[in-house]
């Protein structure tokens, strides 16, 4: 999408009564206004409207807290009116955020904007004031700075430049990177070089762990047993446990006897028990033989017979139903009589049969047992031990206090064969995790090499492309190594020749440029839609703020300039002016203090600048490394020193007249002004 461009603001921020104001804006905007006017507050609506937070507020250099937020409203909003920061856009959107006050809560803002704006959020500032993200990077740790310098200057490069760069080293650097398919290439490489430094820091400390318990096994373990020693260890134990054992069952020869002769005797018995059932076995089974031959054809001839005549007598018959002769009822009654008492012997006997095989079957489970006990008896006869009256005379205590000292023997031996092996494993761990850790240092600087080049044909055009957008004759500069040693420092080239140096000691106007100059440049390298560069005021002068004006015309992104004063009108073409001084209210002058009435004593003249010592009176020639990082820290306690001592007004107009090229802003803090003082006494420069 084409870039938007915004057309105008509307804002009751900072507002004296609570009514909105609205101004008409440009592609190039200065405001221009005395302290109080709104200038800030014009800057802080745009921010506001798109990005839903603002900077300066509170003493926060940038915020999104809607609490924090409501102190720019009329009275803290504690009037119930509505808080807002509107801006229009040429496409026909726009970007609106308010919020009010609920009692003593602020409401949720609620924040208008079209889908492809970005708000500001805690964790991500908002893409479209870069200023915030160059800032926060610029004034953090060089490690940071150098870092997130080359994913800018490096945004494009890719995996085959990477491949090629690393060489041998690209398997690790793909090993270390695993799972970070989602991150470009620069970020997978800084990322590598971290991760490869953790690592490597991991594996020392833990072969320093594993050095330590080395040293102390060292201290606590011996002469290593050998091998031959605890196998003749074990079998000295294998035969003291064969003699004690032998001497035990020596002790017991006394009660294997007594049992010995308790089972031959509970045997015997058996063995007459086992007799005697199987004598009433054979009687029981003749008994049942015989029982089962008296039952014959008679016996059930007889049944029927009966049968027969007991059916004739209940029909009163006279004749036999036998023999059919007609032989009377009388004689048919007692042959009845006859054939029942026949049927009732046959009954008696199949009741003795029938006891009979359940006695037998009683006897024959009897028997079983009786055998079962017999073939135990003989079971544990046959497993004792045989009686050898010679070992009757061994002593069991010797042969355990035997085996103790042997078993004793053959632990200390382990023992010290287990701690020599924890031993040799420490001293293979720390060797391989030393190794490992060289490993990981060695791909981190062959990665960190790679980086130094990348950056070194990177940096010079990014370089040349931040000086293009700077005024006339300002030449921006970047280290990005110092005498061999990763860094990162920002500034301006000062001077010609063998006296050129980086000047990284600026001013605060100086350093708004050209963090504005970077923002600048880095979205030419990675464009995005409604980039507004909006800086703090600094207290700029005519002539660089009309020179800076004059550069900005070259960038491409909206440009909001504030400033007390106003330039000359050749730098004013192509910026759309706000002059909020008709409208500012003029402040109450208070009168001049009256003088004391001369009381004719004499008065007493002080020098009011004590003399600068000789070693903040004289600047070094341009340096880096160690040497100048030595005397940069030494210089700066002193300045320290010299402004706790003498107050920073009188140490600010001390420097200024020793150092008239020495530009520091009045509002800087005695630690800034240290900083700078001592940048500037021993400036940046080849060796």
């Amino acid at each position: 999408m084409s870039t938007p461009k915004i057309l105008s603001v509307s804002s009751n921020i900072k507002s004296a009564d609570g009514s909105p104001r609205s101004y008409d804006l440009g592609e190039k905007t200065l405001i221009v206004g005395p302290n109080g006017s709104g200038k800030s507050a014009i800057v802080q609506a745009v921010s506001l409207a798109v990005s839903g937070a603002a900077e300066e507020v509170a003493g926060r250099a940038v915020t999104s807290d809607p609490a924090l937020l409501m102190t720019l409203a009329h009275q803290h909003g504690h009037d119930g009116s509505v808080v807002f920061a509107r801006v229009n856009l040429d496409n026909g959107e726009h970007c609106q955020w308010e919020t009010s006050r609920d009692g003593s809560h602020v409401k949720t803002p609620a924040h208008i904007r079209p889908r492809w704006v970005i708000p500001h959020t805690s964790k991500q500032h908002s893409p479209h004031f870069p200023l915030r993200d160059v800032r926060e990077v610029l004034t953090g740790a060089p490690k940071k700075a150098r870092e997130r310098f080359l994913a800018w200057v490096c945004a494009d490069l890719d995996n085959k430049t990477v491949e090629a760069a690393l060489g041998g080293d690209y398997e690790q650097y793909l090993q270390l990177t695993a799972g970070c398919d989602d991150l470009v290439p620069v970020d997978r490489l800084t990322h590598s070089i971290d991760t490869a430094d953790k690592t490597a820091r991991k594996l020392r400390a833990e072969a320093k762990a594993q050095a330590q318990l080395r040293d102390k096994l060292l201290s606590e373990v011996g002469v290593r047993p050998a091998d031959a020693a605890v196998l003749a260890a074990r079998d000295a134990v294998r035969e003291a446990q064969e003699l004690h054992e032998a001497a035990l069952l020596s002790a017991g020869a006394g009660e294997s006897r007594r049992r010995r002769e308790l089972l031959h005797s509970l045997l015997g018995q058996l063995r007459a028990d086992e007799q005697r059932l199987l004598s009433q076995v054979a009687e029981e089974e003749a008994l049942l033989s015989d029982l089962e031959e008296s039952e014959s054809v008679e016996v059930r001839g007889s049944v029927g017979a009966l049968h027969a005549l007991e059916w004739a007598m209940s029909l009163s018959a006279d004749s036999c139903p036998i023999c059919s002769s007609p032989v009377g009822a009388q004689h048919v009654s007692a042959c009845r009589d006859f054939y029942a008492h026949k049927v009732e012997d046959a009954a008696a006997r199949d009741t003795r049969r029938r006891e009979a095989t359940a006695g037998l079957a009683s006897r024959q489970a009897q028997l079983s047992a009786v055998r079962q006990k017999i073939a135990m008896h003989e079971d544990e006869l046959d497993a004792m031990p045989a009686h050898n009256p010679n070992d009757e005379g061994v002593s069991v205590d010797q042969t355990r206090d035997a085996l103790s000292a042997a078993q004793a023997k053959l632990n200390a031996l382990n023992a010290a064969a287990s701690q020599w092996k924890t031993l040799q494993a420490a001293k293979n761990l720390v060797d391989v995790n030393h190794a490992t850790a060289e490993t990981f240092s060695r791909y981190k600087k062959a990665a960190q090499d790679v980086v130094s080049r990348l950056l070194d044909e990177k940096v010079e055009s990014f370089c040349a492309k931040v000086s293009s957008y700077l005024p006339e004759g300002w030449e921006f500069g970047v280290m990005v190594t110092d005498n061999g040693r990763d860094a990162f420092y920002y500034g301006l080239y000062e001077g010609r020749g063998e006296s050129r140096y980086l000047k990284v000691g600026l001013s605060e106007a100086q350093r708004v440029t050209v963090t504005l100059a970077m923002c600048a440049a880095l979205d030419d390298m990675l464009p995005l839609p409604l980039a507004v560069l909006a800086p703090e005021d600094r207290g700029w002068d005519a002539q660089t703020l009309g020179e800076v004006m004059q550069a900005f015309k070259r960038v491409k992104q909206t440009v909001l300039l504030t400033s007390t004063v106003m330039p000359a009108s050749d730098y004013l073409k192509g910026w759309k002016v706000i002059d909020l001084r008709k409208a500012a209210t003029p402040r109450l002058r208070l009168p001049a203090p009256s003088l004391p009435e001369d009381d004719g004593d004499e008065v007493q003249v002080t020098h009011s600048l004590p003399k600068l010592p000789d070693e903040l009176s004289v600047r070094a020639a341009p340096t880096s490394g160690r040497a100048r990082g030595g005397m940069f820290r030494s210089l700066r306690i002193r300045v320290s020193k010299y402004i706790v001592e003498h107050g920073l007004e009188a140490a600010r107009h001390a420097f200024r007249l020793a150092h008239p090229d020495l530009v520091v802003e009045d509002e800087t803090s005695p630690d800034a002004f240290a900083e700078a003082a001592a940048n500037f006494l021993v400036p940046i420069g080849p060796q």
